[in-house]
């Protein structure tokens, strides 16, 4: 199953990344694992509402869209009140926080769009 993180990419603001939490996998590689959890979209979904956002509250409502659509099978698992952020203020704090993630999507400020990043040790 895919791991995934999008990123918000600002060199202006107080933190350089704003970072999803982690996505495992989308609605086909949930069904096809015959998983408990579920996901309403696939990740070409989640990547075509990207393709309007160019700035951080865009970011934050898809990403906050993307959190609603998966589902836990264990009791409690949907009750969080939203996807937890983390923040980067150096490239080594954005190596922590994603390198083991088999992608991750970046989005820049005033940049329409997400595109995957090329992740180098």
């Amino acid at each position: 199953m895919t791991r995934r993180k999008v990123v918000f990419y600002n060199a202006l603001g107080n933190y350089k990344w704003i970072i999803s939490p982690e996505f495992n996998g989308d609605k086909a590689e949930l069904e096809r694992r015959k998983s408990a959890d579920s996901c309403d979209r696939n990740w070409s979904d989640f990547m075509e509402a990207m393709d309007g956002v160019d700035d951080l509250l865009g970011f934050l409502n898809v990403v906050s869209w993307m959190w609603k659509s998966y589902h836990s099978c264990f009791p409690g698992g949907n009750d969080f009140p939203g996807p937890k952020l983390s923040f980067a203020h150096n490239d080594r704090e954005m190596y922590d926080a994603t390198h083991l993630m088999d992608e991750v999507w970046e989005v820049r400020c005033g940049q329409h769009g997400a595109s995957l990043m090329q992740m180098d040790d």
